[in-house]
């Protein structure tokens, strides 16, 4: 699978899980995608290899920050409880592939 895409399903709507972007740094995956039942399809593209050791402490800071920025707007009346359940994982990939060079991240509505 080295150097290919992977397309998959998500019928919960979530975005790309943990083990989905170490499958694709595992298999130096080109890209992978999922697409939801809610009308939007993730995409993370890696540019560049990358370390496993690496990923997971840019991922874990990413995790951290996200918990806080949710906190703070589920504290503030901003998201419900629920909404943020459901945009958490999506934050903590975004903040991941912002901090992570050669990593590309976007989410798409296709409905």
């Amino acid at each position: 699978m080295k150097g290919h895409n992977l397309i998959h399903n998500h019928p919960s709507g979530s975005t790309l899980s943990y083990q989905d972007i170490i499958l694709a740094i595992e298999v130096e995956l080109k890209e992978i995608l999922a697409f939801s039942k809610k009308g939007i399809y993730y995409r993370l593209v890696l540019k560049n290899k990358l370390d496993i050791k690496d990923f997971s402490l840019k991922y874990k800071e990413a995790f951290l920050e996200a918990k806080y920025v949710i906190n703070e707007l589920v504290n503030n009346h901003i998201l419900t409880k629920n909404q943020a359940d459901f945009e958490f994982k999506s934050l903590v990939i975004s903040l991941f592939a912002n901090s992570t060079k050669g990593v590309y991240y976007e989410e798409t509505r296709y409905r």
